[in-house]
């Protein structure tokens, strides 16, 4: 039997991570720690202020653009 494990939005099966976020913000900041980025450092990619960005997270609003951004500095 598998006996999955719920965490913070995050399901642990097996050994094996199965992410089930609520939003876009989750994953985003979830691919930033795993990837040791800060607030700064993505801001300074996405060429807006650090203000922005938590305000972008905080919103769940990302633009298409930021969001394949965001994933080419993660290497997703």
């Amino acid at each position: 039997l598998c006996k999955n494990k719920i965490t913070q939005n995050i399901i642990y099966a097996n050994n094996s991570i199965c992410f089930m976020f609520i939003n876009i913000s989750e994953k985003v900041k979830y691919m930033m720690n795993n990837f040791d980025l800060t607030l700064e450092d993505v801001s300074k990619y996405l060429g807006i202020t650090t203000q922005s960005l938590r305000n972008n997270l905080n919103r769940d609003s990302f633009s298409i653009k930021d969001l394949i951004i965001i994933s080419h500095l993660c290497k997703a």
